[in-house]
């Protein structure tokens, strides 16, 4: 009788060790009581942070902008701070600084970068907020006021600021499980186009973020590893289940004696050991759960600018300063580099200068008549190749202004519909879009066929245009 005792005692104690295993699971995963973290029964223990607060907490710093009214000199600002400049226009503050005595001189300074507008290069991340002027049926295609790589994991849309989930194309359409589906317009070449299965009214409020290169690549890792945690979590949660069932069955396994004793004492130290090690030394990095948005996306994707005064400080540099991917500018020279090796920080193999470091010397307040946005690499090829013939479907034409054209003048593009969202329209090779408040007009009555476009401000002689109607 005593050993048997002793044999559901000791079934009882591996059943309490997987139930608090299974517990662990979900106060890191789920964290019901909103603590932030839970313990380990480790000696000596540790506080491990759950997922819900890590998101939070990235969510805070890198994807909330704070919007501060208009600039002021000798203003405290931080960064992701949005600033309303004399000319009604919005700028982002890149890092905390106390402003100048004018908003010029930060922007010269690049304190501050515009907000919203698609920047010159594509290794850099693109937030935009807009109205939506028309409505939009569930089902019907929603045209985006940037474009975005189609099955790149860059794409991330909020309707009313909550995050809308995309589908993938391997995936069953399920009422209420997706909200978006990625449009490729053209295979390899970015995109300004969705499909929503959700009414958009007009006046509604999107919101949508294009990430970088390096930060897709990251989302992508992280997706695996929440496979990978998934599958482990799962694990314990049958191993759990498993001990209840064990329990339920302890008087007739007591008969067994030692022998299930034991190995049920195995097979507890086998789940126990596989939690721990899931718990406490899961990689913050790659954490993930279910569908991953962007706020679960480690710090250590997210590209940073580090300003030093010399060179010799840049030499300084440590990893506790800069990582791989960081760019860092010497004030002095007014030269940026992009850190390639943030083991070798202390000497120039570390980093390798951008090829325009110092934008040609030129400081973009300096520039007169610039476009609000520029071609990245792929839009280029893909302009280049329908100017060609590349795109035998696709027709396109570019014009070089041999005289100035006037505002609301006539102008002659290759034949489109109206209103089809076909017609792309290029002006010194930067992307112009259609209606009141932006950069042309289609002539023409809807759906009719039109051969002009008329532009609201007047073009000088000598500016390109370029004229592409998709198939």
């Amino acid at each position: 009788m005593a050993e048997q005792q002793t044999v559901l005692q000791q079934l009882q104690t591996s059943v309490t060790r997987f139930q608090q295993n299974e517990e662990r699971v979900n106060v890191f995963t789920n964290d019901p009581d909103s603590v932030g973290f839970y313990t380990t029964n480790l000696e000596p223990s540790k506080e491990i942070e759950t997922l819900p607060h890590l998101m939070g907490r990235l969510k805070d710093r890198y994807l909330t902008v704070f919007f501060q009214g208009p600039w002021g000199p000798g203003a405290q600002y931080s960064l992701n701070d949005v600033v309303q400049g004399p000319d009604g226009a919005f700028w982002l503050v890149v890092g905390p600084y106390v402003s100048g005595d004018s908003i010029e001189d930060d922007i010269a300074d690049r304190r501050l970068i515009p907000y919203g507008a698609s920047p010159a290069a594509a290794e850099e991340n693109i937030r935009w907020a807009w109205a939506e002027s028309n409505s939009v049926e569930a089902g019907e295609i929603l045209t985006l006021p940037r474009s975005y790589l189609p099955g790149r994991n860059s794409l991330l849309l909020f309707y009313l600021n909550t995050v809308c989930v995309p589908r993938k194309p391997e995936s069953e359409l399920i009422s209420g499980q997706y909200q978006y589906e990625e449009i490729e317009i053209v295979p390899g070449s970015p995109s300004n186009q969705v499909r929503i299965f959700f009414p958009v009214a007009a006046g509604d409020v999107l919101d949508m973020f294009v990430a970088s290169s390096q930060m897709s690549e990251a989302i992508e890792k992280a997706r695996e590893a929440a496979a990978a945690a998934g599958t482990l979590a799962g694990a314990a949660e049958t191993a759990a289940g498993q001990a209840e069932a064990a329990q339920a069955g302890a008087a007739a396994a007591a008969a067994l004696a030692g022998t299930q004793a034991g190995r049920a004492e195995s097979e507890a130290d086998r789940a126990n050991t596989e939690a721990e090690r899931l718990l406490g030394g899961f990689d913050a990095s790659l954490i993930a759960s279910g569908t991953i948005g962007l706020d679960r996306l480690p710090a250590s994707a997210v590209q940073r600018l580090v300003e030093v005064d010399t060179e010799a400080e840049r030499f300084l540099l440590t990893h506790d300063d800069v990582q791989d991917y960081d760019t860092v500018k010497v004030l002095a020279t007014g030269i940026m580099y992009r850190v390639v090796d943030e083991t070798r920080l202390d000497e120039p193999a570390g980093y390798k200068e951008y090829s325009a470091g110092r934008a040609a010397a030129v400081d973009w307040s300096g520039v007169e008549n610039k476009p609000d946005s520029f071609l990245t690499h792929e839009e280029q090829q893909r302009l280049a190749g329908l100017e060609q013939g590349a795109q035998a479907d696709a027709a396109a034409a570019t014009t070089t202004l041999s005289a100035a054209l006037a505002a609301n003048a006539d102008f002659t593009v290759p034949s489109y519909r109206v209103g089809s969202n076909k017609l792309q329209v290029f002006l010194n090779s930067a992307h112009c879009a259609a209606g009141a408040g932006n950069q042309y007009q289609e002539v023409g009555a809807a759906g009719a066929d039109s051969t002009t476009i008329q532009f609201f401000d007047a073009l000088e002689t000598g500016w390109t245009v370029s004229a592409v109607v998709l198939p």
